[in-house]
Order: structure tokens, then C-alpha cells, then sequence
């Protein structure tokens, strides 16, 4: 017992530095967890992407020029469909196309003819889109559609520029013998 008494201090250190232990692996977490959780295929819950430190980037600016040039060839561009462009030319096209036709002296059933034409070409131009602009697509065969908040990967040959629009309509026209009513196809869709 006179040990004990001798030692108390000591035994009091090494009984608080094992609790102490025990307390500090007990609530310290067992391992890093990150910050955000996502999931692939869904859109990015949270407000940025910045990181919250900085940092150095130790590069020569030909080698940023270059890593530049690298992502700019191999990203595919991302182009959004305008749905509401599409609804406009629809109801300008039947506006249009009464206001053309509605003094001519065709029958009407040649009127009806000529409009199932008309809608079939604006529908084959408009369903996958018009590329109103080409710019960054050079050296690209696909393309990112982006409908309704989805992207798309779609070739870009299934696409019509505003300058073969031209070419196309007379193509349908030679297809099904309509040659005669050119220009009032033309005004009809390219005005």
C-alpha cells in the first residue's frame, strides 16, 4: 500500500493519458470525407466549383497556349435548341403561306398538296435544327444538343446550315416535279 501511496501521482498521469487517448480516437473521424456528393448523369447541385484555396499553377505560357489549343480541338461544341424560334417560324409559315397562296387560281386541292409539301420541308429542317451559325465546328464530326436541359450527342451531317436551306428546297421541289412554284418557295421559306 505504501507503493501505491508513493506512486499516486504517477499512476494519476498514466490513467488520464490513457483516457485522453482513448477520447481522442473515439471522436476523431476515421477517415476525410468530401464535401459534395453527386451522382453521374445529374446536373451539379451547388452553387460554384471554386476551390477553397489557392494555389499555383507553375507552367510557361506556351504551355497554357498549348494545353489551350489541345482542349479547344478535342471538346466537342455544345449548341441549345430553340424551341421557341421553332414555334415562331410554324405560325409565321401558315401566315405566310395563306397570304401566298390565297390569290392564286389553283384548286384546292393543289393548295392542300402544296402545303403538306411546304410543311414536310419545314418539318425535315426543323426537327433535328438549323445551325444558324458553324463557327467552332471545323474538324468536328458530333456535336452537343442541348434539348430540354439534356445533352445530346448527335452527328453534325444530320444538321442544315441557313445557306444549303436554299439548296435543300430545291431538291424537294425537283423530287416531287414542283420546279414551277420555286421562287414562291423561296419566298415563302427564305425571306
Amino acid at each position: 500500500m505504501d507503493n501505491l501511496y508513493k506512486n499516486q501521482s504517477l499512476i494519476y498521469k498514466y490513467i488520464l493519458y490513457v483516457v485522453a487517448v482513448g477520447f481522442i480516437v473515439f471522436f476523431f473521424p476515421k477517415g476525410g470525407k468530401f464535401k459534395y456528393e453527386f451522382q453521374k448523369g445529374k446536373p451539379w447541385q451547388f452553387e460554384n466549383l471554386y476551390a477553397p484555396f489557392d494555389f499555383s499553377i507553375k507552367k510557361t505560357d506556351q504551355e497554357v497556349a498549348e494545353e489551350k489549343r489541345q482542349i479547344s480541338e478535342n471538346q466537342l461544341p455544345y449548341f441549345r435548341y430553340n424551341q421557341q424560334i421553332v414555334d415562331e417560324v410554324y405560325s409565321q409559315f401558315n401566315t405566310k403561306f395563306d397570304s401566298q397562296w390565297s390569290e392564286s387560281n389553283l384548286p384546292k386541292r393543289s393548295i392542300t398538296y402544296l402545303r403538306n409539301i411546304s410543311k414536310t420541308i419545314l418539318d425535315s429542317l426543323y426537327k433535328p435544327g438549323i445551325l444558324e451559325k458553324s463557327g467552332g465546328l471545323k474538324g468536328h464530326s458530333f456535336m452537343f444538343l442541348i434539348r430540354n436541359n439534356e445533352a445530346v450527342k448527335v452527328p453534325i451531317s444530320e444538321f442544315h446550315r441557313v445557306t444549303t436551306a436554299d439548296e435543300y428546297i430545291k431538291t424537294v421541289l425537283k423530287e416531287k416535279n414542283l420546279q414551277m412554284y420555286e421562287s414562291e418557295f423561296q419566298k415563302l421559306f427564305l425571306i
